[in-house]
C-alpha cells in the first residue's frame, strides 16, 4: 500500500521533494502514515517530533478533506490516498 504526503508552504519550499510516498501494509491510521513521515524524512523530523504536533500546527487533508471531519489522526487512510500537510500561518 502506498500514501502520498504532500507538503505545502515553507517546509515545501525547502524540501528537495515536497512530495513523499509511505509505505504500508493494509490499512493505515492517518497517526501511523504521519508518524512514517516524520520517522523517515529528516526535513519532517526537524519540524515535527510526532503526528499530534502536526494535527496541531497544520492543515491535514485526507483526499482533500479536513482530516478533523474524518477522525483525526484515528481517520483510515488506504493505498492510493493522498494526504496533504498546509502549516498554518498566523501573526500577532
Amino acid at each position: 500500500m502506498t500514501v502520498r504526503v504532500k507538503f505545502r508552504g515553507p517546509l515545501a519550499i525547502s524540501m528537495e521533494q515536497p512530495i513523499i510516498e509511505v509505505d504500508a501494509e493494509g490499512e493505515m491510521r492517518l497517526g501511523g502514515v504521519l508518524l512514517r513521515a516524520i520517522e523517515s524524512h529528516q526535513q519532517v523530523r526537524e519540524h515535527w517530533s510526532n503526528p499530534g504536533d502536526i494535527e496541531r500546527e497544520a492543515l491535514v487533508l485526507v483526499n482533500g478533506i479536513d482530516s478533523a471531519l474524518l477522525g483525526g489522526l484515528d481517520a483510515t487512510v488506504r493505498d492510493g490516498d493522498t494526504v496533504e500537510i498546509l502549516p498554518l500561518v498566523h501573526g500577532g
